[in-house]
């Protein structure tokens, strides 16, 4: 009975509406165009309507599949933070968020003075002089984490690895046009080696981003200094240098200048001298429609020789039905490069993200990746992702349909078009809840086949996630992959996992995480431990 009251009580919200003080503002999308460790970078910013702690949708097949939270604020670009859901996320992933609404002017009383002293007409509007919304000085986060894997069997040795993480961000410091950033990371990791008494230990620290900030109230001007990466093409990861950009209503421009740190080490390097310059027109900070285009050139160089020249053409569009990410990256070779047979211009590391929405329901997905292995910063590292990594190359196409606005299924074919040593087809398919019932219950499970020339079998895992408050989240995932055939000197791979994961919210400044995977397998068993606190300021 309660259910019918419930259900009448729908129906006649939808017949007869409320009337609504103001209208909502309406849903905008953007995409995922970084990724580095816990960060994902998302074309939209302060201009678009976010905010500090704003939450964002994850969407994939028309369902949420993550959910996000804003850390950081840029004008055009935001930094957040993964509270629940996928971790796997990826560059031309689509988010989904509720902008910020403007403050509202404020409306001068009938008797409230004029400039002359006299009352103002009655009806006319004026500004108040309260001061707009402005963010702290300072945002930032510390943490301290901790990883253990401990070997149980004759192939798999001990590691421990304490960590310590920073970051800062800092706007309009002392009330001056300049800020900061800082992102730095510190571990030690000892291995215990098998059948060994000798630890050997290895102490890390990496600064990833290190910059003096320059911007002026009102001002189209914007300078960063120090160790950063390029905001618009992730191909230019860490550089130590200038950037200067000119950002307008519906256009930017930007150059660069600097050297490049030491690809392993990420330590400042003088070999590799690097430089270059784009231009991008994008929608207008009012418009419900998200899209850019960007044109540019980078070259890097070592002891005046060419070490590599590209210019690049990057296309972002976002809307209601289509969501569409796609970069192309065209290399020139000359000097040496010619002289050892290189054509004059060969186009690399292409990306291309589609995602149509034919209805409400029904959603389409398609795209095609030859990008090369970049490093990539975590924590932990299971079966699921290492099988991804594998096999990330290449082009897929998919469908997916939502039912009951709660469950989503979803098929799609993944080809390795590009390595012949690897070519071959996974076909995937996907079932998903998202806030199911009262507790919030979040299911997530995928069965994939794959058979190329190297081998074939199947992979199968399911996570099962529930939330029973805002500030507590409780998962348990488990999962399985069986070779059936292999070429590799390892023989087959039978291996097989299962964990659990604890996130805890607590007085809406610390942050706390704790999980456990056990993996047993033919080439492998090993358990992982592993816990952060992390405080948000």
């Amino acid at each position: 009975m309660a259910r019918m009251s419930f259900g009448i009580a729908l129906v006649a919200l939808a017949v007869f509406p409320p009337s609504l003080p103001a209208q909502t503002p309406t849903s905008k999308t953007a995409l995922v165009n970084y990724v580095s460790g816990e960060a994902v970078y998302i074309g939209a910013g302060r201009a678009d309507g976010l905010r500090e702690d704003t939450e964002v949708d994850l969407i994939r097949g028309g369902a949420v599949a993550a959910t996000l939270k804003v850390a950081y604020l840029s004008t055009r670009q935001a930094s957040c933070l993964v509270v629940s859901g996928r971790k796997d996320i990826e560059v031309g992933d689509t988010v989904r968020f509720t902008p910020a609404a403007q403050e509202p002017a404020a409306v001068a009383a009938a008797a409230a003075p004029s400039d002359s002293g006299r009352p103002a007409p009655k009806g006319a509007a004026v500004v108040s002089a309260a001061r707009p919304w402005q963010p702290p000085p300072i945002r930032g986060q510390i943490s301290a984490q901790y990883l253990s894997v401990n070997g149980r069997d004759s192939l798999t040795s001990d590691l421990t690895q304490p960590a310590f993480y920073v970051r800062l961000d800092g706007h309009n410091l002392g009330g001056s046009p300049l800020g900061l950033l800082l992102d730095a990371r510190t571990r030690m990791t000892t291995t215990q080696p098998v059948g060994g008494t000798v630890s050997t230990q290895d102490n890390v620290t990496r600064v990833y981003l290190g910059a003096l900030l320059y911007n002026a109230p009102g001002s189209s001007l914007r300078l960063t200094l120090g160790r950063q990466y390029s905001p618009v093409i992730s191909s230019v990861s860490y550089f130590d240098g200038l950037l200067a950009e000119v950002v307008k209503a519906g256009w930017s421009v930007g150059v660069l200048g600097g050297l490049q740190p030491d690809p392993a080490t990420l330590k400042f390097s003088t070999d590799i001298q690097e430089g270059g310059l784009y231009f991008q027109l994008h929608n207008r900070p009012a418009s419900t429609t998200n899209w850019s285009f960007t044109l540019g050139g980078i070259g890097s160089y070592t002891q005046g020789q060419p070490n590599r020249e590209f210019a690049f053409l990057q296309g972002t569009y976002n809307s209601r039905a289509l969501s569409l990410f796609a970069v192309q990256e065209l290399d020139f070779y000359r000097g040496d490069k010619a002289a050892l047979g290189e054509p004059p211009v060969s186009p690399t590391n292409s990306l291309v993200n589609l995602s149509l929405r034919v209805t409400d329901a029904v959603t389409l997905s398609a795209g095609f990746d030859d990008r090369r292995n970049v490093r990539l910063y975590r924590d932990i590292v299971t079966p699921l992702t290492q099988f991804d990594d594998a096999f990330r190359t290449g082009a897929w196409g998919g469908a997916a349909v939502l039912v009951a606005r709660r469950l989503r299924f979803g098929a799609d074919v993944h080809s390795t078009l590009k390595d012949p040593t690897t070519q071959g087809n996974i076909y995937s398919a996907y079932f998903s809840t998202d806030r199911f019932s009262p507790l919030h219950l979040n299911i997530r499970a995928r069965s994939s086949r794959y058979d190329n020339n190297q081998m074939a079998g199947w992979l199968h895992s399911g996570t099962l996630g529930v939330s029973p408050t805002p500030w507590v989240q409780v998962e348990a995932n488990v999962g399985t992959r069986n070779d059936e055939r292999s070429t590799s000197s390892l023989g087959l791979n039978h291996v097989t996992w299962y964990g659990a994961s604890v996130d805890l919210s607590v007085a809406r400044a610390w942050f706390l995480n704790f999980s456990f995977t056990r993996e047993d397998g033919t080439i492998g068993k090993n358990d992982q431990a592993y816990g952060m606190i992390t405080f948000r300021f």
